[in-house]
């Protein structure tokens, strides 16, 4: 629930300082319950995590002596991406796709692009490589069949593969097809409710997303930069790491 951005200490402190903080005290009581003087200090984290990381790195370098740092969600261009996944799966009857479907269009993606790389290994090891069509899977005359897609679920895969689009051009890569059965997570429940608790936080509590916000529209898309450079969360983070070096880490 990002509803807090609306208070400007609270996303301070969910930005970098929460974690600045919270860090010094725990290792000041871990320093005095072992009686030492130093330690080595390591952040890790994904997505989230991820972010604090950069964060620690960025804002207070002399807070860990190492950082593991995975899939940082650092911008809020990827909860562009949410909305976008969200609207287009809400055009599909059932409003998502079960675990067969998934393990269908990745068995088909692995047939198509293994050998992109020269070996064959069930693993697809740059999907830039190989141009895939989940066009493919389509199903003959509209026919609903096992291992086949419908015309509006091959529409709604062809949207995630392509991600966010503007008449500017592209938003945000869309989601890779190297492993759709890794997106089930997000495409059936979680991209929904990050989209709809993220755009009530910068456009109000009664914001509806999927009918509202509108990717063709210059002005929504404006909205959104604005509201993030209002909250101050969101906007693209330095990749100046001179601080962390500078440190000793």
């Amino acid at each position: 629930d990002w509803s807090f951005l609306a208070d400007e200490a609270k996303t301070v402190d969910h930005v970098h300082r929460g974690a600045h903080v919270s860090a010094r005290a725990t290792q000041a009581l871990t320093k005095t319950y072992y009686d030492v003087d130093n330690m080595y200090r390591y952040h890790s984290g994904c997505s989230g995590g991820g972010r604090m990381g950069v964060m620690a790195a960025i804002h207070h370098p002399e807070d860990y002596d190492g950082y593991l740092i995975g899939a940082p969600g650092i911008t809020t261009e990827n909860i562009l991406n949410f909305i976008w996944i969200s609207q287009h799966m809400e055009k599909l009857p059932g409003r998502k796709f079960d675990k067969l479907k998934l393990q269908t269009l990745e068995n088909s993606v692995i047939g198509q692009c293994d050998a992109s790389d020269g070996v064959v290994d069930q693993m697809v090891w740059d999907i830039r490589q190989c141009q895939y069509d989940p066009g493919v899977l389509q199903c003959a005359e509209q026919a609903v069949e096992e291992g086949c897609f419908t015309v509006a679920e091959v529409e709604a895969i062809r949207a995630i593969l392509a991600g966010p689009q503007s008449p500017e051009g592209r938003v945000y890569p869309g989601l890779s097809p190297a492993n759709p059965t890794g997106w089930q997570f997000f495409l059936n429940s979680m991209a929904e409710i990050i989209a709809n608790s993220f755009s009530r936080a910068y456009f109000g509590q009664e914001y509806d997303f999927k009918r509202e916000f509108d990717f063709n529209r210059a002005e929504d898309l404006e909205a959104w930069w604005a509201a993030v450079e209002n909250t101050g969360f969101g906007e693209r983070a330095s990749a100046d790491y001179s601080g962390v070096r500078d440190a000793g880490g």
